[in-house]
């Protein structure tokens, strides 16, 4: 679902409410249209190695962070808008996607 700045806010909240009962704040994000949204969101720790990342982890010192958004051009977004409600139905529906 798509994380706008509202969803981020009261979100964040959320955290601040339960952090003693949470784990250490992370962040993630998919890509549905490669360089245009990949690495959008990701989690900030100090330090650069995997170790740091565990020890970050361990010590609930990382930090979401939202990274620039780049504009999807339209016929992408098109593209898998129909897709996903027009290709994908209609293949599940003649039992070729499982």
């Amino acid at each position: 679902m798509h994380a706008g700045g509202g969803r981020r806010r009261a979100l964040a909240r959320f955290y601040e409410d339960n952090r003693q009962r949470l784990g250490a704040p992370v962040a993630g994000s998919d890509s549905h249209f490669g360089h245009h949204d990949l690495g959008r969101v990701l989690t900030e720790f100090p330090g650069s190695t995997a170790e740091d990342f565990r020890r970050a982890i361990d010590a609930r010192t990382t930090r979401p962070h939202v990274g620039v958004r780049h504009r999807v051009p339209a016929v992408l977004a098109a593209r898998q808008q129909v897709r996903s409600l027009v290709d994908l139905p209609l293949r599940r529906l003649r039992g070729k996607l499982q």
